[in-house]
C-alpha cells in the first residue's frame, strides 16, 4: 500500500461531498476514476496530495511516496522545453550534482578514496535505478509520443497554449513518481498521441489514478474502477466496460433488495396495526408489548434507497427513416430549441400532439416525474442533447448527421445520448474524436486524406 485514505468526511459550501470514504493504493495499479460532474473527482485528487484538506478522517502515505500531477498552468520561464524536463526529474537532477561532488573530491589529494568510491558507487547504482543514464533519451521520446518532438529546443514563452498542457503532461511523465495523478490527461492529444500515451501507462511501473472522459482510454490503461457516488467510493474489478457490466449487475441486485425491503415494512406495518388492534378488544397488555418491539425492529431496519430508474433503450421511438425530413445536420445539439423558457413536458407535447404521448416519450428518453417540469434553459448539457435527438426522432428524420455530439459532456451523458441512437434505423454520420462512441454505433469510416475520401473498416483506426 503506497496511499490510504480512511473515513475521509469532505464539505463544501455546507454541502456533505463524501462520507466517510475509504480507500487504498498499491504500487503499480492502474485505477480509473469515475463519477457524475460535480462528485469531486478533481477534490480527491487534491485530498490524495494534501493540497486540499479534509474535515475528518486521515490520508496515509508511505514513506518518501512521490506523487505526480499535472500543472494547471504551466510555470513559464526563458528555458527551453529541455532544460524545464532535466530539471523535473528532481531526484535524478540531486543524484547526478551530489555524484559531481564526490568526482571532484576524489581527485583532490588526501582524500579517503575508498570511502568516496563505496559512496560513489552507491550514488552511480541509484542513478542508473531511476534512468538517470537515459533520461535525455527518455525526454525525447516522450516529446515525440506527445507530438511536439519539434519543440525540445524552443523556449516556454514561445509554446502555443495547447503545447503547454503537454509539456506540463510530460512533466509528469519525466518525474521521479511513484503515483501519477492525471485529470484528463487526453485533453489537446490527438488520436496517435493519445494512442503513445495508453502504451506508456500500460507499462509503467508506476501507479495510476486517472479520471477521463475518453472511456476507450481507460479501457486501455486500467484494471480498476473507483466510482464516486452520493458521498461514497465504490471499488470494481477492471477497466471502464467491465465497471458498466457489474454495475448494471449491482443496481440489479439493489432493486432487488429495496423490493424485498419494502415487503418487509409492509408485513411489519400489518403485524403492529394487528397486534395493536386485539391489544384494544381483549385489554391484554402482551398484544401491545409486541405492537412495541416490532416497531422497534421496523424503526432499527435500515431502508435501501430505491437505485435510479434503469435507463432505457427507447425501443419503437426512431422511426426508420420511412418518411419526412431525409436529412438533418446537427453541430450544436444543445442550441436546438425555439424558447429555452418552455416547460419540458409543454414543449414535447407540441410534438406528439397530447400531454399522455408526450410523458410516454419522455420517459423512454429517461425523463421521469419531476423531470418534466424543468425549463429547457435549467437542462444540463447531456439532458439538452437528450431533449434535441428526441424532438429530431419525433420529426422522423432518415438520415442524422452529428458533429462531435460527446462533447463536454461526462461517461454518464455520453452512455444516455448512446442508448437513445442504439436503436435509431435511419442513417447515422458522425464526425467524433470519442472512440468508444464510434465503436458503439459504427463499422465503417469515411477517411479524408489527400484530398479525397475512402470507406475504410473503422476498426483498425482506432484500436
Amino acid at each position: 500500500m503506497i496511499i490510504q485514505a480512511i473515513a475521509i468526511k469532505k464539505t463544501i459550501g455546507g454541502n456533505p461531498l463524501f462520507e466517510e470514504l475509504s480507500c487504498q493504493i498499491e504500487a503499480g495499479e492502474k485505477i480509473a476514476l469515475v463519477g457524475i460532474n460535480g462528485t469531486g473527482k478533481s477534490t480527491f485528487l487534491q485530498i490524495l496530495t494534501g493540497a486540499e484538506g479534509v474535515d475528518s478522517g486521515v490520508i496515509s502515505r508511505q514513506k518518501g511516496l512521490r506523487i505526480g500531477t499535472v500543472e494547471q498552468e504551466l510555470t513559464v520561464s526563458e528555458a527551453t522545453v529541455t532544460q524545464y524536463l532535466l530539471h523535473s526529474a528532481a531526484t535524478i537532477q540531486e543524484l547526478k550534482q551530489q555524484m559531481s561532488h564526490y568526482e571532484a573530491l576524489m581527485a583532490e589529494p588526501n582524500t579517503d578514496l575508498e570511502k568516496c568510491l563505496i559512496r560513489y558507487g552507491e550514488l552511480q547504482q541509484r542513478f542508473e535505478e531511476l534512468g538517470g543514464y537515459g533520461l535525455e533519451d527518455r525526454i525525447s521520446a516522450i516529446l515525440q509520443g506527445l507530438g511536439i518532438p519539434h519543440r525540445q529546443n524552443a523556449r516556454l514563452t514561445e509554446l502555443s497554449g495547447g503545447e503547454r498542457v503537454k509539456v506540463a503532461l510530460a512533466k509528469v511523465l519525466v518525474a521521479d513518481a511513484d503515483l501519477l495523478l492525471l485529470d484528463e490527461p487526453t485533453n489537446h492529444l490527438d488520436l496517435s498521441s493519445i494512442r503513445w500515451l495508453e502504451n506508456y501507462l500500460q507499462n509503467t511501473k508506476k501507479a495510476v489514478l486517472v479520471v477521463s472522459h475518453d472511456r476507450h482510454f481507460l479501457d486501455q490503461v486500467t484494471t480498476k474502477t473507483w466510482e464516486l457516488e452520493e458521498g461514497a467510493l465504490v471499488e470494481y474489478p477492471g477497466n471502464y466496460s467491465r465497471f458498466r457490466v457489474l454495475k448494471e449487475a449491482r443496481l440489479a441486485e439493489l432493486t432487488k433488495n429495496y423490493e424485498l425491503q419494502q415487503k418487509e415494512v409492509q408485513r411489519l406495518k400489518v403485524m403492529i396495526r394487528r397486534f395493536r388492534q386485539w391489544g384494544h378488544e381483549g385489554d391484554n397488555e402482551s398484544f401491545f408489548k409486541k405492537a412495541k418491539e416490532l416497531e422497534r425492529r421496523l424503526a432499527k431496519l435500515t431502508l435501501v434507497k430505491p437505485p435510479a430508474p434503469p435507463k432505457n433503450r427507447l425501443q419503437g421511438l426512431a422511426n426508420g427513416g420511412k418518411s419526412g425530413k431525409e436529412v438533418f445536420i446537427v453541430r450544436d445539439l444543445h442550441q436546438q430549441y425555439a424558447d429555452p423558457e418552455s416547460r419540458l413536458l409543454a414543449y414535447v407535447q407540441t410534438l406528439t400532439g397530447n400531454e399522455e404521448a408526450a410523458r410516454r416519450q419522455l420517459a423512454k428518453s429517461g425523463f421521469y416525474q419531476s423531470d418534466v417540469a424543468k425549463r429547457i434553459k435549467d437542462l444540463s448539457g447531456g439532458e439538452k442533447i437528450r431533449l434535441a435527438l428526441l424532438k429530431l426522432f419525433l420529426e422522423k428524420i432518415n438520415v442524422l448527421i452529428l458533429d462531435e455530439p460527446t462533447n463536454h459532456l461526462d461517461s454518464y451523458a455520453r452512455e444516455e445520448i448512446e442508448e437513445m441512437l442504439q436503436d435509431y434505423q435511419g442513417t447515422l454520420l458522425a464526425v467524433s474524436h470519442d472512440r468508444y462512441f464510434l465503436q458503439q454505433h459504427f463499422q465503417e469510416a469515411l477517411v479524408i486524406a489527400q484530398q479525397q475520401i475512402t470507406r475504410q473498416p473503422l476498426s483498425p483506426l482506432i484500436d
